[in-house]
Formats: structure tokens, sequence, C-alpha cells
């Protein structure tokens, strides 16, 4: 298992990941930071596991709101699929052409959604 030291809030974890993985988890923890500084920008400095308690509520917010938006376009794409019928679009293409996005990089944006919101219900 390869291990990765990252800060946040000011201090410093070491997290253990897969191999390969180690600049993936930096950059998730210098977003995790970067979302706990905007907490602590000119205001009261809240006990540490108060600000990754704030910061990880503000995290769970943005999942959330991501999570309604691709529900939006998966109906999107089923009132669209209903539309088009016969014209032998698919349901990936139709929501790319809706959010003008490649199909692939589509089906990657909702596959990692996904992913997040099954760790968040395992939790």
């Amino acid at each position: 298992m390869a291990t990765v030291t990252v800060s946040v809030g000011g201090q410093s974890h070491t997290i253990g990941c897969g191999p390969g993985e180690e600049e993936r988890v930096t950059e998730l923890a210098e977003y995790v930071d970067s979302r706990a500084a905007e907490l602590t920008a000119g205001a009261a400095q809240p006990t540490y596991n108060r600000l990754l308690l704030m910061t990880a509520l503000m995290i769970a917010d943005d999942l959330a709101t991501a999570l309604d938006d691709v529900d939006r376009a998966r109906e999107s794409v089923a009132a669209a699929s209903g539309a088009s019928a016969g014209t032998g679009e698919t349901e990936a293409a139709a929501t790319s052409a809706a959010a003008g996005i490649a199909p692939a990089r589509m089906r990657r944006i909702a596959d990692r959604l996904e992913a997040y919101a099954d760790r968040l219900e395992q939790a």
C-alpha cells in the first residue's frame, strides 16, 4: 500500500492509498483544504474537528447538488429519448447533446458521481 502525506486545515496526515493513487489523493486533500480555508477566512477559528465536520457538510452539499443535476439530466434524456424515438440516438448521446458534453465524458462523470454517492451511503 502506498502512502501520501497531506495537509488539511494546517495539520498533516499520512493517508494510505492504492499504488498510483498518490497524486489523486493529494489533489483531493488540496480541494478539502481549500474548502476548509473558505470557512476560516476572516472568521473565528473553529476547533479542528468542527472545521472538518463543517467542510464535510459543504462538500456533501456540493455532491447532493451534483446528484440532483444528474437526476435532472436523466429526466431530460428520458424526455428527449421519448421525443426522438426512432432517430437512433442513444441515451448517452442524447444526454451529452443536451449538455454539450462528449458521451464518453458524460458517462465518466455519471459513474464518478454514483461512486461518490455509494461511498456516502456506506459511511
